[in-house]
């Protein structure tokens, strides 16, 4: 059986962000989108990606149309939520790798259940290679 994938906000925002686009997450979406359920994530991704959405709708970036495809789209990969409820370890995580509190808990997710980290935030990825959690990015070892 393959190993689940946390999916973060940022690995999502590339599969529907023109300018963020990379063929490691069209990829992943296509993996993805014939895997049901394969895809897990934190609670709060859900307001994070509806947040970015709204802030590129504002800045003009998208149209609201777009930004309702873009969510049918993240919608499509058909993903877990999982909480996170050892607190402890998500402040020991984000104090250990200067993580945000959300980020810490993408890396606690993935520990936990022994999941691929699929992001493009380059501090979560140095993270996630320093805990030995298994990456999946578009970053470029120099750009981590």
């Amino acid at each position: 059986m393959k190993k689940p994938i946390v999916i973060d906000v940022s690995m999502a925002a590339s599969w529907v962000m023109p300018d963020e686009q990379s063929d490691v997450g069209r990829r992943l979406l296509r993996e993805l989108r014939l895997a049901p359920f394969r895809a897990i994530t934190v609670p709060l991704f859900w307001f994070e990606f509806c947040n970015i959405l709204l802030t590129n709708e504002r800045r003009g970036r998208i149209s609201k149309n777009d930004g309702l495809e873009s969510l049918a789209t993240v919608h499509s990969v058909r993903m877990r939520v999982q909480d996170v409820s050892d607190h402890y370890q998500i402040l020991s995580l984000a104090r250990a790798h200067e993580l945000s509190a959300y980020d810490a808990a993408y890396l606690a997710l993935a520990m936990g259940a022994g999941a691929v980290l699929a992001t493009n935030d380059k501090k979560l990825a140095r993270a996630a290679i320093n805990a030995d959690v298994e990456l999946r990015t578009a970053l470029t070892p120099l750009q981590m």
